[in-house]
């Protein structure tokens, strides 16, 4: 049993050297293809990410670290950075939690514009009505297309 374990590991650990970016599941993906037999515990595929250096927690330590220096730093481009050399896969909101707090951007709400309707003119036989619009251009546009139905 244990030569099987060694074996693994010296397979796992090739995989990973290979390429860095990949995913457990990915990694036992190919072990059962390459080694055959039943699946392995993704307990050694960690150990092996963790001595190889390439774990979640160093990665997010990393990326915290980088993003200190460069507070304004893309999110896309640390998140393909972070997947290229340690395989860890962020998205964007992950990446905001880790800037530091100056950098970050508050929230803001937009209230929403809109048009006000005008007065209505009542001549012999027709009806003119005026409106007066204050909102984004497509409120605008969508107020008027209501009118037109």
């Amino acid at each position: 049993m244990k030569a099987q374990d060694d074996r693994i590991r010296v397979f796992v650990v090739g995989v990973l050297k290979k390429d860095r970016s990949l995913t457990e599941r990915e990694v036992k993906a190919a072990v059962v293809r390459e080694l055959g037999g039943r699946p392995i515990n993704a307990r050694v595929i960690r150990a092996v990410r963790k001595g190889l250096g390439i774990d979640r927690p160093r990665a997010l330590a990393w990326a915290r670290q980088l993003l200190a220096k460069n507070p304004r730093l893309e999110a896309k481009k640390v998140i393909t950075d972070l997947s290229e050399r340690f395989g860890v896969r962020l998205s964007p909101p992950d990446v905001t939690r880790l800037r530091p707090d100056r950098a970050r951007q508050p929230r803001t709400t937009k209230t929403k514009r809109r048009v006000k309707p005008g007065k209505a003119r009542r001549s012999a036989n027709t009806v003119t009505v005026s409106h007066h619009a204050d909102g984004s251009p497509t409120d605008v546009a969508r107020f008027f297309r209501t009118l037109a139905e």
